[in-house]
């Protein structure tokens, strides 16, 4: 016998809508749904299903953010952007950010370095214990 499969393993959770619109289309065309009933079953309205973007195609702005992160790679996507808006892109910094997270340009957090401790907690705080003048700075 067959172990059960939970049902959200067999299908991921379907978040963007250009995910949910293909969705939409397999429910349609594997069991011959009707737009309207692939969509309810999808939460979609029927003006989601027919809609289509008008962003323009970025290609360019990408190939640019690339080469800049590839000279520059220390800086991160607002410095990119600055750069961009001196070479007079007319670009928006979400527009940049959005972009530099899909090509993977993700700029890396830095560690922070432990600070050598002088003596102990117990040596450094003691004062706090009782009715003792604090220490004087050196």
């Amino acid at each position: 016998m067959s172990a059960a499969v939970p049902f959200s393993d067999v299908l991921a959770k379907v978040v963007k809508a250009a995910s949910r619109h293909e969705a939409a289309s397999y429910l349609r065309q594997t069991y011959g749904a009707s737009e309207r009933h692939a969509g309810r079953t999808l939460g979609l309205g029927n003006s989601r299903l027919h809609y289509r973007s008008r962003r323009p195609a970025a290609e360019d702005l990408r190939r640019r953010l690339r080469e800049l992160a590839a000279e520059r790679p220390c800086y991160g996507y607002q410095r990119l952007w600055a750069l961009l808006r001196r070479e007079d892109w007319k670009v928006n910094h979400k527009r940049v950010y959005r972009l530099y997270h899909e090509e993977g340009l993700k700029l890396r957090k830095r560690r922070r370095r432990s600070r050598v401790h002088v003596g102990t907690c117990q040596q450094r705080f003691s004062y706090l214990s009782g009715n003792q003048p604090k220490p004087p700075v050196a």
